[in-house]
């Protein structure tokens, strides 16, 4: 039955089937009465007075299932509220508690304006380190602007101890004279035997006490830590490690292949101008929470 009649349609059409019992004498004065609306057929007639005589009313029974639109006033305001009483609620235990499926909620939280966010963890900053930050970023961008190749000849690292059997390997490197060591301030590395072997290898070298000032605790300006840990891990992980050793090995794997793909190492590296820039807009501050 069109579910596009209205109930005084329907109740017209019941009187009228009652009065004369014939389809054509009921449709000549429905079309009478609603000149504007199509003339119902005969098995809508029908079924109309069958539905009357059965249950003494002519509205359509509650559909089952999932109505077909939560975006309704009454879901708005739940969602409203459930977010206003309690912002730091996930999409996904929102949705059980309201009962309504993921892919709805999105919805009625897009026409709320309502936004997710993930938390993120940020390194926490000394009063002094902004300036140095600032500082280290400035130096970067300043030499990029003179050598567009200085982030290629940059040799970041992320050892826990400082290992002088890595350099012999690197001076077979035509470029090695050219090259500039990268590390952290960690007590390893600060030692003065190390300092003093750095300073004879390297013209220039990043780090505590270095030639050029590594300014400490920021891992978002470093690619070891903000890209390429990262992407190792999800590489190994993907292919579900069943031991120890298995993932001792899928690392080294993973490790040999992401070397051998040279463009991916440098877009990684060569992202650090865009870095610093944004560590120059917040003043030195953290910035990756905000992008």
């Amino acid at each position: 039955m069109p579910r596009s009649l209205t109930n005084e349609q329907r109740i017209f059409l019941v009187k009228q089937w009652w009065i004369s019992g014939k389809t054509r004498v009921v449709n000549e004065a429905f079309q009478a009465e609603f000149p504007d609306t199509k003339i119902p057929t005969r098995q809508t007639i029908y079924q109309l007075a069958k539905k009357f005589d059965e249950t003494g009313s002519v509205e359509d029974a509650p559909r089952s299932g999932r109505p077909r639109t939560v975006r309704t006033e009454e879901n708005m305001e739940r969602v409203s509220e459930t977010f206003l009483l309690h912002p730091q609620t996930s999409k996904k235990r929102a949705s059980i508690d309201l009962g309504i499926s993921r892919r709805s909620l999105g919805r009625l939280m897009q026409d709320l304006n309502l936004k997710l966010y993930k938390p993120r963890l940020l390194q926490a900053l000394n009063e002094d380190d902004p300036d140095r930050r600032t500082e280290f970023c400035e130096w970067v961008l300043d030499s990029f602007e003179e050598d567009p190749t200085l982030l290629d000849r940059i040799l970041w690292t992320d050892e826990a101890i400082f290992k002088d059997n890595i350099i012999p390997q690197l001076e077979e490197h035509l470029s090695f004279q050219t090259m500039i060591w990268q590390q952290d301030g960690a007590p390893p590395h600060y030692g003065q035997i190390v300092r003093d072997y750095l300073d004879d290898t390297f013209l220039h070298w990043i780090g505590r006490r270095g030639t050029i000032e590594w300014p400490p605790r920021s891992p978002d300006l470093t690619p070891c830590d903000f890209s390429l840990w990262g992407i190792l891990k999800d590489r190994v992980y993907a292919q579900n490690p069943c031991n120890t050793n298995h993932l001792k090995s899928l690392i080294e794997q993973e490790f040999i292949s992401t070397n051998d793909d040279i463009e991916l190492c440098q877009k990684i590296c060569r992202s650090v101008a865009d870095r610093c820039q944004m560590c120059i807009n917040t003043e030195g501050k953290q910035f990756e929470h905000l992008h």
